[in-house]
């Protein structure tokens, strides 16, 4: 995911495309983006590839078995296994069997136990499959009944879906969502984009000259024409990743279930204020209190509290792009077309864009200026978040586009900084290191298309 990390790479769990259980694609993440037709269906033959619990197929991540459908079966055992996996076409609208809820999970096929899939799981009812091999009958296509032997439509460790595409064309992401882990096996990679075209919509902006369209037959949505030169989707998330020295400043942290340095670290725990390993019995990184008094310390024997992975809002520090960290792409002096998709736990985007800092200067983390040639070249060149000339103040720094009087502001900015005191626009953001970017490289305005 980026080359500064560990050589021995992030683990994930992702989607690959398979035909007839051979793949044809060499995994990657993000998964294969699947490339649709306005009005024109989709079927998908989803396998559930995880190994066996009893082969290592837990979850690398915290689980919160507290949750419901987390780790507790209903009786009363740990028998809803971490493989279980499905797919939901987000922002899609299909048909209920083929939603991909919560409770429409599967296990693989090697696993066992009394709940090897989701109560509400239904196949689609013409797809038809040999119970040896997993193939399809192709035969049977299109068919509620199938002769043939072997047939099924319910193979283990395979469910089907019918995604109807009768929609408008946007870009959409496919991912997880079983029961009470979503949160998790999305942000561990189970996730890809999806794109519904419309061949109406694509053929105007084509005819109107705007880059990056993709115009397919209705019928048989078949490529009529393409702009992928000028084309981008951009997939965005969050990711945070355990440190070398994560046990300082996170010593719940479990390596050997979930990973080592360059492995992804997910929020898991409230830690407690004791710490029985401590000569204090005090915790310094500690939040709450394990009974309802500091002390006595709670035996070095108990258990460590519940991994409380089901943290509101987790902010992740690492932005993520199409599958890597701070990626950079080389474009023409030219417009583009981004088809752009918020696929974070969380986090919301506000997307700018700016000119490098021509000088190579830059603010560092400490607040002091970086000089050239420190590989700050390339960056945006920031400015500490604190007072400054207002637009239109003397001496202020010009901006590009900008038209500022007394009782217009036009293209400045950012336009809503108000001149609270005369000549000065009030503080911005709380004033740490990081600042904001020099608005002076200002980039070229974003046209959106709606």
């Amino acid at each position: 995911m980026h080359s500064s990390l560990p050589a021995g790479g992030t683990k994930l769990r992702g989607y690959v495309q398979e035909v007839n259980g051979v793949t044809s694609t060499a995994p990657h993440y993000l998964g294969p983006l699947i490339l649709a037709t306005k009005d024109r269906p989709v079927r998908i033959k989803f396998t559930n590839r995880l190994p066996a619990i009893s082969a290592g197929g837990n979850l690398f991540l915290p689980v919160d078995d507290t949750i419901m459908g987390a780790g507790m079966g209903p009786d009363g055992m740990n028998s809803y296994t971490q493989n279980r996996a499905a797919i939901h076409l987000h922002g899609g609208i299909p048909p209920w069997i083929s939603d991909g809820t919560p409770h429409q999970w599967i296990t693989p096929a090697t696993e066992v136990g009394p709940y090897l899939k989701g109560v509400s799981q239904k196949n689609v009812p013409d797809m038809w499959y040999d119970s040896t091999t997993g193939n399809i009958i192709a035969s049977c296509a299109g068919q509620l009944t199938c002769t043939q032997p072997n047939a099924t439509n319910d193979p283990a460790g395979i469910a089907t879906f019918y995604w109807t595409n009768q929609q408008s064309g946007r870009l959409m992401f496919y991912h997880d969502h079983a029961y009470g882990i979503t949160r998790l096996n999305v942000y561990a990679g189970e996730a890809a984009g999806y794109l519904v075209v419309d061949p109406t919509e694509e053929t105007t902006l084509a005819a109107a000259g705007v880059p990056g369209t993709i115009v397919t037959n209705p019928t048989t949505g078949a490529i009529v024409s393409e702009d992928l030169a000028h084309l981008i989707p951009l997939v965005i998330q969050d990711k945070t990743f355990v440190p070398a020295n994560v046990l300082t400043t996170d010593p719940l942290w479990q390596t050997a279930n979930w990973g080592g340095e360059g492995n992804l670290w997910f929020p898991h725990v409230y830690m407690p204020n004791q710490d029985p390993s401590s000569l204090s019995g005090a915790n310094a990184l500690g939040r709450w209190d394990y009974g309802p008094w500091f002390w006595p310390v709670y035996p070095v024997a108990s258990p460590y509290p519940p991994l409380v992975s089901a943290v509101p809002e987790a902010f992740m520090d690492t932005p993520v792009v199409n599958g890597t960290a701070y990626p950079h792409y080389t474009v023409a002096p030219t417009k583009y077309r981004l088809r752009i998709l918020n696929a974070s736990n969380d986090r919301m985007l506000n997307l700018q864009l700016y000119v490098a800092d021509p000088t190579g200067h830059a603010i560092n983390a400490t607040g002091s200026d970086v000089s050239a040639g420190t590989g700050y070249g390339t960056e945006v060149k920031m400015i500490p978040a604190e007072p400054r000339l207002a637009c239109g103040a003397a001496g202020a720094p010009a901006q590009p586009d900008c038209v500022c009087t007394a009782t217009v502001t036009i293209n400045c900015f950012p336009a809503s900084w108000a001149v609270q005191t005369p000549g000065m626009i009030p503080d911005i953001l709380d004033s740490r290191p990081g600042g904001i970017p020099d608005p002076t490289l200002r980039g070229p305005a974003m046209i959106q298309i709606g």
